[in-house]
């Protein structure tokens, strides 16, 4: 199966942020801050990328979508911490209203050779490095359960809340169904639907959910 994971790395989409502003302007404004935009290449450096590069299976496409007037500096150090990953992409895009670009960058990925793509969305995240491995695994059960399902949800629900601090990383071990991080959608490709269709924490009310 394809497997497709998508990251908006302080991308200036139209909506979409806990935090509003009123102009696209202030959105970039805050966004493209240097002191924030630092903070972020640390966490995209330190927990996201890792977790991606030490995957036991790479044959997976990672999307990286970034602004297209995204400061030069920050654009360079993501070339740079992602050349050699041919399966990592960074793809500049002018702003548009965040469910639909994101929705266009899976649905441009796609590859109508498969029958079935799975999808996840990570942001400051990090996830097992038998994370797409364990997808592909439980998501060709699940094509069986659901053959006459156009999508279901795969939803690893253990995991770590980490906080970096001056003492070191604190962690706390959570369940958490639906969270966003090790979370995937199957759907199959004639289907035109992507995970980014649906808000996660309510994924189980559009489609069956298997979970671990």
């Amino acid at each position: 199966m394809q497997v497709i994971g998508l990251c908006r790395f302080s991308y200036p989409a139209l909506g979409g942020f806990q935090r509003e502003h009123e102009t696209i302007e202030q959105r970039k404004a805050f966004l493209y801050d240097e002191a924030h935009l630092k903070h972020r290449l640390r966490l995209f450096r330190a927990f996201n990328l890792p977790s991606i590069l030490a995957q036991t299976d790479t044959d997976f496409q990672y999307l990286v979508l970034v602004g297209n007037d995204l400061p030069v500096w920050a654009r360079d150090q993501l070339n740079d911490l992602t050349k050699w990953a041919d399966h990592i992409k960074i793809l500049p895009y002018p702003p548009h209203p965040h469910r639909q670009i994101a929705e266009q960058v899976i649905l441009d990925h796609l590859d109508v050779a498969h029958a079935h793509s799975i999808q996840f969305h990570l942001d400051d995240d990090a996830v097992h490095r038998t994370f797409i491995e364990r997808l592909k695994t439980t998501a060709a059960v699940g094509v069986i359960d659901y053959a006459n399902k156009p999508r279901f949800a795969l939803d690893y629900a253990r995991g770590y809340a980490i906080r970096p601090s001056a003492e070191g990383l604190q962690a706390e071990e959570l369940v958490r169904n639906l969270w966003t991080p090790a979370l995937a959608a199957v759907f199959k490709t004639s289907a035109n639907n992507t995970v980014m269709n649906f808000g996660h924490h309510k994924l189980d009310q559009h489609m069956p959910v298997i979970s671990d």
